[in-house]
């Protein structure tokens, strides 16, 4: 049997007083540490552009503490009186399922209602209360367009919900529509399952982290702003040293969570400090080359042409450690 690597890393600690930078990637969605790959861009900025407001809502950014505890979520309101007081997002994709979530709490108005439709008209709207979090669903118009729906809320704690909604599009459908429209009265005969509401110009909702993604369940919330894959790197031994990946590396599903870094792809852990304190510091990483023609970078801690640079490379398939 082989050495469970958690009892590894306790012997480093404890044994030869090493504080090791040991980070966990997981680009399968294999388990909790796992960030989803969003599809969304923008996914906590409302007023930005890649989000279609109607002429009589308005947004405001950071108005309100968000779940994860920043300053972070928007508010949504209908500033005048008119109809459709919406906003909208088109995601072109596949037949495959698809789940989409988004987190609201009220700001004065206690009805959302959300939307996941073919942009044609058919699909599905649910209503959720923000005062008790009971939902309903007021839509439900597919045809021939959709294979499978459910959708599920998530209580998440000081009034902010998460409504989760997940379907498979059929026949020649290669458009998802997410739409969400505040409101203070709940559904009684409005188009679209939806109930469209006069102005008070002030009154409305929170709203934040809105993802889509090609899973069966909602995952972990992971933020994105213009690229649409944000899958984080996450230092797990307390020292806050969290990355990203830029350029998004490929994933290769044949070998359970490895990375194929190309060389104008890496990861990037900014300008953290290493944990070296008074003890050495320790990057661990495994790697295989696949006969790389030009020099790579696997791993590397500060700039090459300084004396204070570790690295370990690649040419032509040979290994090279220096600094």
């Amino acid at each position: 049997g082989g050495i469970d690597s958690s009892y590894l890393l306790y012997k480093m600690v404890t044994e030869f007083g090493l504080r090791p930078l040991v980070f966990h990637v997981d680009a399968a969605n294999l388990n909790s540490y796992n960030p989803a790959i969003n599809m969304f861009t923008y996914s906590e900025e409302f007023d930005n552009a890649d989000w279609s407001k109607n002429a009589d809502l308005t947004v405001l950014s950071n108005q309100a503490i968000a779940p994860d505890g920043t300053n972070t979520a928007d508010k949504a309101y209908v500033s005048s009186n008119g109809g459709g007081t919406g906003v909208t997002r088109h995601t072109t994709t596949t037949l495959v399922a698809h789940t989409q979530s988004i987190y609201f709490k009220s700001a004065g108005w206690n009805y959302v209602f959300v939307w996941l439709d073919n942009g044609s008209g058919y699909g599905y709207t649910v209503e959720l209360n923000l005062s008790n979090g009971s939902a309903r669903l007021t839509r439900s118009s597919v045809g021939s367009n959709f294979n499978t729906f459910s959708y599920s809320i998530d209580s998440v704690g000081n009034g902010w919900y998460r409504v989760n909604m997940t379907a498979t599009l059929a026949g020649g459908n290669t458009t998802l529509n997410t739409r969400f429209y505040p409101s203070n009265v709940p559904f009684t005969s409005g188009g679209f399952g939806t109930e469209y509401p006069a102005s008070d110009g002030t009154n409305g909702i929170y709203v934040w982290g809105a993802q889509l993604e090609k899973s069966s369940s909602a995952s972990k919330y992971v933020k994105t702003t213009t690229n649409t894959q944000s899958l984080t790197l996450y230092d797990l031994t307390t020292n806050a040293n969290n990355g990203s990946f830029v350029n998004t590396p490929t994933y290769d599903s044949n070998n359970k969570g490895s990375l194929v870094l190309s060389g104008t792809n890496y990861i990037n852990i900014g300008t953290a400090q290493l944990p070296f304190g008074s003890s050495p510091g320790t990057i661990c990483a495994w790697a295989s080359s696949n006969t790389i023609s030009s020099y790579n970078w696997i791993v590397s801690y500060g700039y090459p042409s300084t004396s204070q640079s570790r690295f370990l490379g690649l040419v032509n398939s040979n290994y090279y450690f220096g600094g």
